[in-house]
């Protein structure tokens, strides 16, 4: 069996702009489960932000979180993987952010941190049902189980800091106005690699599929690239196969019948 990995980026890709999967597409996952692939879910997410997937997160066989960070069985919940940034950098950015009143989210498995509540952050609050940890100093925080930071409204300053700082740290936006920090190194594509040596299927047998800046390394390096019709122009290009429908359209089930099931007419 031409076993592969179909790797899923969420927002903008495979979910609606409601946030959840479509029947065609919850179809087409089921098929090609059925056919031995491999369905994984790649996000910029953290563990408390699939809060809101509910019960659409069963349509995949593992987790790629945090840009890559992490990697978690959907079966089980078991940890595959898991980078944690450095005590010392974690400090470091977190004293930035309290010294100029920069918001900063900090995230470790179902921990979610914050130094100050915003427009935005209680509107997302109240759409989890769930409730940030307030800090007010570095010493607040378990420092050495940092997962990752992300910055929605501070993100000029915080990014030009960290731009000249020789912390082992990197951003990527992983949507308008959200940028993502995280130790150098995680990305997607290296998490979609760490996944299929564990699984023992060649690279040549991954499918990537995006549509933002941070899914641009998965989309170059897979075996294929595909963004969706809805993708950034810099994605498309990136990409060795465009969509006909977007996120909104069941692009998944378009993805599914052309490339994984047994009528398909690709290699």
């Amino acid at each position: 069996m031409n076993q592969k990995i179909l790797a899923l980026d969420l927002d903008g890709t495979a979910v609606n702009d409601s946030g959840k999967l479509g029947a065609l597409s919850k179809q087409a996952l089921i098929s090609a489960r059925q056919q031995g692939h491999i369905l994984c879910f790649v996000t910029g997410r953290r563990d408390i932000d699939m809060v809101p997937l509910g019960k659409d997160a069963c349509y995949a066989d593992y987790f790629i979180l945090n840009n890559g960070g992490k990697i978690t069985s959907a079966a089980d919940g078991r940890v595959l993987k898991n980078d944690f940034t450095g005590k010392e950098d974690a400090r470091a950015l977190i004293s930035y952010c309290l010294q100029k009143d920069c918001q900063l989210h900090i995230f470790s498995g179902m921990y979610w941190g914050i130094n100050k509540m915003t427009p935005r952050t209680r509107k997302y609050a109240e759409e989890l049902g769930l409730e940030p940890d307030f800090y007010h100093s570095p010493e607040d925080v378990q420092c050495e189980n940092v997962e990752g930071f992300t910055v929605t409204d501070d993100g000029e300053k915080v990014r030009a800091f960290l731009d000249n700082s020789d912390l082992d740290l990197e951003y990527v936006a992983s949507e308008p106005g959200c940028l993502d920090i995280m130790k150098k190194g995680i990305n997607k594509w290296n998490g979609i690699k760490v996944l299929a040596d564990f699984l023992a299927i060649p690279i040549s047998q991954t499918i990537a599929v995006g549509n933002y800046d941070n899914d641009i390394d998965m989309l170059t390096h897979a075996g294929i690239g595909i963004a969706v019709q809805n993708a950034l122009p810099d994605v498309k290009t990136a990409a060795d196969y465009i969509t006909l429908k977007d996120n909104n359209h069941d692009a998944v089930a378009e993805i599914v019948e052309k490339f994984l099931l047994s009528n398909s007419n690709y290699p």
